[in-house]
């Protein structure tokens, strides 16, 4: 019976989160990672330990939680906050802005915390221009949503990052202000085994976001085969095969572009 009441209550929630926008106010629930994850935009989601992730976030010192009105901050930004009730976030990526009000947590009826019930409203004005930093260095912010059957990691961003860092490119947990923003997206799966390998594929989607331009410079989707005695190793193998095709192909174009 508690698994059926539970199931209603998850299809509840999702219903009520795609309700009407009102005002340019739209509700959403977001389940976590661990029990769904719902995505804002393309790439925003809660993790496991119910932060935001996904972009670059600053908290709203005041925030009019039913307009949801405030000033944009210019400082404060990072890759990750938590997604506490009662409070006001600003979150950006590819150009867009965010103002996202966290009403309350998700519960199950056991009391575990299942995710939030938030209100957000998008910005149209592209505003990052006027305030990306006057840096020589180039800078980049990185936000990666990579699991190894369900486990989350950050093979591919780890590479990347390294290889980045090798090439002058000074890395950053504020999007606003980067010259690039890189989004990496890896899930795994297995799709065979026989005596002694196991096979597996990496699904990648991975987007070049010029935040100087405001246009997309990149995107790609593509699977990467790995091949190991077990599973997880099969999967690793994918992932770091996947890295250096992302070095590849998206760090020769970044660094062909560098100032």
């Amino acid at each position: 019976m508690r698994k059926i009441i539970l199931s209603l209550a998850l299809c509840v929630n999702f219903a009520i989160g795609y309700a009407q926008s009102e005002n340019g106010i739209i509700p959403l629930v977001m389940h976590n990672a661990q029990n769904g994850k719902t995505y804002l935009g393309e790439w925003i989601y809660v993790d496991a330990h119910n932060n935001f992730v996904g972009a670059s976030f600053a908290p709203l010192g005041e925030v009019d939680s039913i307009s949801l009105k405030t000033d944009i901050p210019t400082i404060g930004w990072t890759n990750k906050i938590a997604a506490a009730p009662q409070t006001g976030i600003a979150a950006y990526f590819k150009g867009r802005y965010y103002i996202i009000y966290v009403d309350n947590y998700v519960v199950s009826i056991r009391n575990a915390i299942m995710g939030v019930r938030i209100r957000y409203r998008h910005l149209t004005e592209n505003i990052a221009n006027s305030i990306i930093a006057d840096s020589k260095q180039p800078t980049i912010f990185i936000a990666d949503d990579e699991n190894t059957f369900g486990k989350s990691s950050s093979i591919i961003a780890d590479k990347v990052k390294t290889e980045l860092a090798k090439n002058g490119y000074s890395l950053t947990q504020n999007a606003v202000q980067s010259h690039y923003q890189l989004y990496i997206k890896a899930s795994t799966r297995q799709i065979n085994s026989d005596n002694n390998f196991n096979y597996c594929y990496a699904d990648i989607t991975v987007e070049l976001f010029n935040t100087l331009t405001g246009n997309s410079e990149y995107f790609e989707d593509f699977s990467q085969k790995g091949v190991s005695t077990s599973r997880d190793r099969a999967a690793r193998e994918a992932l770091t095969d996947a890295s250096t095709v992302i070095n590849e192909k998206i760090l020769s174009f970044i660094l062909k572009n560098k100032e």
